[in-house]
């Protein structure tokens, strides 16, 4: 197991759920790798290394019971709670997989299955971007280079951080464009898989795209889907035909190699992503509100920023979700709307379905 590898307590099969709250992490509140998990002596606390180290740079307490920190590995001093930890069962994170099995075998299952490595603290370079689930944009990686009394944005910081002055020495994400920063802890918890980063350059394309995601063009009526480069077969870019030709100078078939792909499989029409840049389109304005047909009041356009396992209403009516959700967990990198007073969600694919027919 890797250093960072820690298990959401909504993914232990239901038989390991009664009383968890014994082995979950007192800060970040995930089942801690058992590989490097850490317990406090005196009180006998449960706490992913990285979540601890992060707390000792700025507190010598227990942040539960306020006692003094001795440290010891439970891998080493306390096999009963490891043998229980790596024998629990968990279910699958990822979307559409029905694997179950010990959080030992979980590990494998993620690089054998679905290619997944988790990420850790050394595969991050600096000044590249990264994207995470919590934030629309990319954060670029300053690591320790600009400490000028930085607070972390996330709603709950998995290092306890609540306000300035308290990030010397800690690792730093940041979205210039927001003024929006993430630590290393709330990075490694929020890291977004599915993202892919064209370009490390912040001027070489106007917009990160999602993987498999639809976005909406100018220059045709229906949403085109994101390929990258993994369906190059020889296709023609169709901005060639527009006014303004194909802003990558692809003038028929056979030119598109090693190019990204948006494409509309009902009308057999193509953009490159450089014509997509140029006519990219988006009705819905974040923060916005839009009515729809099917729930009394106006739900505001969140975009991706609020992903935290919600699951689209659109399910519970009798065409079920327009984007083939069925619960909740399945929607990462969604657009979502959303009625906080019925805690009420809709994915773009039914807003748009209930909002003209």
């Amino acid at each position: 197991m890797t250093d960072d590898l820690s298990i959401d307590p909504d993914y232990l099969d239901e038989k390991n759920k009664e009383n968890i709250e014994d082995y979950i992490c007192c800060i970040c509140q995930f089942l801690p790798n058992p590989e490097t998990a850490i317990e406090e002596e005196n009180c006998g606390h449960i706490f992913c290394q990285i979540c601890i180290d992060n707390w000792l740079k700025k507190n010598n307490l227990c942040p539960f019971c306020k006692g003094k920190i001795i440290k010891r590995n439970i891998k080493n001093k306390n096999k009963m709670i490891y043998r229980q930890i790596i024998n629990f069962i968990v279910l699958c994170s990822e979307k559409n997989c029905n694997w179950k099995g010990t959080i030992k075998e979980y590990e494998n299952h993620l690089k054998n299955q679905h290619n997944i490595k988790q990420i850790s603290n050394d595969n991050f370079e600096l000044f590249k971007y990264y994207k995470a689930t919590c934030h629309i944009h990319p954060l670029k990686y300053f690591d320790t280079s600009i400490d000028n009394g930085w607070s972390c944005d996330c709603c709950k910081c998995f290092s306890g951080i609540t306000n300035f002055e308290q990030t010397k020495n800690m690792k730093r994400f940041r979205c210039v464009e927001c003024d929006f920063d993430l630590c290393l802890l709330c990075m490694n918890n929020y890291y977004d898989r599915n993202y892919i980063i064209a370009n490390d350059s912040s001027t070489a394309s106007k917009k990160n795209y999602l993987l498999n995601m639809k976005y909406h063009s100018s220059v045709h009526k229906h949403p085109l889907i994101f390929l990258d480069k993994t369906r190059d077969n020889g296709w023609g870019c169709d901005g060639r035909n527009l006014g303004k030709k194909c802003f990558s100078g692809i003038t028929g078939f056979h030119q598109s190699f090693n190019i990204p792909r948006f494409r509309c499989e009902q009308c057999d029409f193509d953009l490159c992503e450089n014509c997509m840049n140029n006519y990219n389109y988006d009705k819905y304005e974040l923060n916005k509100f839009y009515q729809t047909n099917i729930h009394q009041h106006k739900l505001i356009f969140l975009g991706k920023t609020r992903d935290n396992g919600w699951g689209c209403d659109g399910r519970k009516f009798k065409d079920g979700c327009l984007s083939g959700i069925t619960g909740f967990w399945q929607t990462i990198g969604f657009d979502r709307f959303r009625c906080e007073a019925c805690d009420f969600d809709l994915c773009r694919s039914c807003m748009e379905h209930y909002s003209f027919q």
